[in-house]
């Protein structure tokens, strides 16, 4: 959403200045990510190697899963929830959580 120079929390000077001219809600890259949502994950929008993705899911009975991300980029709130279906609820994993979901934020 544009709210005055900043597109989903992101500044339009920041993808105008990696990406002159590109759109705030396009996948640039093709990555998998919109430019807007390349700013919140600390990657670059031109780099379709520089994504975020899941590097290890290790399940274990009846204990979490051993999981890891990356890339990790300092400034970046990281907040994994899991659930026992897709549809949720979405909550602290436990034991029980058969579906993962990670959200990124800034910091305020």
């Amino acid at each position: 959403m544009l709210l005055g120079d900043c597109f989903n929390q992101m500044p339009l000077a920041w993808l105008e200045a990696r990406l002159p001219g590109a759109d705030p809600a396009a996948d640039t890259d093709g990555d998998g990510y919109a430019n807007w949502e390349e700013y919140l994950l600390g990657t670059d929008p031109a780099d379709p190697s520089d994504a975020l993705r899941f590097t290890r899911l290790i399940p274990r009975k009846d204990a979490l899963p051993d999981l890891d991300w990356a890339p990790r980029r300092p400034g970046r709130v990281y907040t994994l929830q899991g659930a026992p279906a897709p549809t949720g609820p979405w909550a602290t994993p436990t034991p029980a959580s058969r579906f993962f979901r990670l959200s990124v934020d800034l910091p305020d």
